[in-house]
């Protein structure tokens, strides 16, 4: 049997603990992509973090601004 492809949402994503928990799925999970949610812009840092912490794994990293009451 084929393994499915696994993404991962995180709200709140570059708050203090969706911070923690982005940098530890990236850098551990078997997660094929990690979406970010947060109602404010990540900048370019915040993404390059999450690509060297994935260490060359196949991982999408996606870091959305939204607000989920809309």
């Amino acid at each position: 049997m084929a393994e499915r492809a696994r993404s991962v949402a995180i709200t709140g994503a570059l708050g203090n603990l969706g911070w923690k928990l982005m940098r530890q799925l990236a850098a551990h999970s078997a997660a094929t992509r990690l979406v970010g949610l947060d109602n404010r812009p990540a900048d370019a840092t915040q993404e390059a973090e999450l690509r060297q912490l994935a260490n060359g794994r196949s991982v999408a990293i996606d870091l959305v601004e939204c607000d989920l009451a809309d």
